[in-house]
């Protein structure tokens, strides 16, 4: 049994075609231009879009998506951890009665960026959702499940406290703590 919870949003949001996509291809971008500080994305966008099949005429939007985000504090804050992980992959067996599983439930998810900081750990969820400024306060309600289920976990793996846990909004330039 696999928990993948599915929600509907209640809010407005802008139209956005292939909405999956592009998140796809931004955090793979962030991920790139955090590992690798010296990459030229270009190309790499330019390979993602068509993997995901999308225009590759997006390059320019995407790169500027991805330089909005490196040039935030969050960013900042990040690349002066003492450990940045990137999209990590967990796993978690769920016992009967942990978190309202009711079977045995594998919990799956990848934590955009985790960093360690002196006080503890920082779990960051990059969101590439289309959203007006004045509805980020709700989307962030509708995400915070999903963030503090990650910022648990991610205490019982490795042992040590999360201090922080919070969403970048990458399309407002918003990073909102939970």
């Amino acid at each position: 049994v696999f928990l993948t919870p599915i929600t509907y949003l209640a809010y407005p949001v802008t139209s956005v075609e292939h909405g999956t996509e592009w998140g796809t291809v931004i955090h793979f971008l962030l991920q790139q231009a955090m590992v690798a500080q010296e990459s030229d994305l270009q190309p790499l966008a330019f390979t993602a879009l068509e993997e995901q099949g999308l225009s590759t005429s997006l390059v320019e939007a995407a790169l500027a998506s991805v330089r909005s985000v490196m040039n935030s504090a969050i960013w900042r804050r990040a690349r002066a951890g003492s450990r940045i992980l990137v999209e990590v992959p967990f796993t978690r067996l769920l016992e009967p009665g942990a978190e309202g599983a009711t079977l045995p439930t594998i919990l799956r998810g990848v934590i955009d960026l985790a960093f360690a900081e002196p006080e503890g750990w920082v779990i960051v969820d990059y969101k590439t959702d289309a959203v007006t400024p004045e509805h980020l306060e709700k989307l962030a309600e509708h995400y915070r499940p999903q963030v503090v289920t990650y910022a648990r976990h991610w205490e019982q793996i490795v042992g040590q406290p999360v201090k922080e846990r919070g969403l970048y909004f990458v399309r407002t330039g918003v990073y909102q703590t939970l």
